[in-house]
This record gives C-alpha cells, sequence and structure tokens, in this order.
C-alpha cells in the first residue's frame, strides 16, 4: 500500500461478499457482507484501504416491473446500515 500512495493513489476496498437474490423476487438482489463489515474494515484500514466501496445492483425492466419496491427498500435499509458503519 505504501507504494501506491507514494504514487498517489488511494487504496480502497469493495467490502460486500457476494449478491445474493431475494426469495421470491423473480431476480432482484442485494449484497450480502454487512454483518461482518465492521471487523472486516478495520482489518482493510490496517492492511491500507482508506475507502470502501458498497455496490447495489439493480436491474431495470419496466416491463417486469423490476426493480420491485421491496428491493428498492432493501437495498436502501442497506446503504443506510453501510452509511453507519
Amino acid at each position: 500500500p505504501q507504494s501506491l500512495t507514494n504514487r498517489g493513489i488511494v487504496p480502497g476496498v469493495k467490502p460486500h461478499l457476494k449478491v445474493y437474490a431475494l426469495p421470491g423476487m423473480h431476480g432482484d438482489t442485494v449484497m450480502q457482507g454487512l454483518d461482518s463489515l465492521a471487523v472486516r474494515a478495520k482489518e482493510y484500514y490496517n492492511a491500507g484501504a482508506r475507502f470502501a466501496k458498497w455496490r447495489s445492483p439493480f436491474t431495470v425492466d419496466m416491463a417486469q416491473g423490476r426493480p420491485t419496491d421491496v428491493a428498492i427498500a432493501a437495498n436502501m435499509t442497506d446503504l443506510a446500515r453501510y452509511a453507519l458503519i
């Protein structure tokens, strides 16, 4: 990490673990990994990471009504939890 910093590059991490399909939502998704993020964030920082980026992937398909209100609400809640960490 120090060699990157010396070149003006700020090391970061994408801390989500995997994409999880919401049951019954026909393919709408959320990310997993918030439950253990506080502990992992400390480890990432100690390893040199100075920022983190969380994903909230949506599939937009108006004909199929996606993303659903459930998927939007679940991802908004996850982003709010992420901001608290």
